[in-house]
């Protein structure tokens, strides 16, 4: 296995949304910065994670299209 470590391919300047952030807001940040996963944080911990995917079952049970 590879023995590269993890600093050298993680993302350093992250952008986080926290549990109040809107989907639609998550999805425009997303797109804009080609982004895939976005982690919550609140209080500055982390809290979870939001997928694309997370965004395309949201607006599927909501039945809304948040702009795409």
């Amino acid at each position: 296995m590879n023995t590269q470590l993890v600093r050298n391919w993680m993302t350093p300047d992250l952008i986080t949304i926290t549990p109040q952030t809107r989907l639609p807001n998550v999805r425009q940040l997303m797109l804009e910065h080609h982004l895939h996963h976005r982690p919550v944080v609140n209080k500055d911990k982390l809290v979870g994670v939001v997928t694309w995917h997370d965004i395309h079952r949201a607006e599927a049970w909501d039945g809304v299209d948040f702009g795409g």
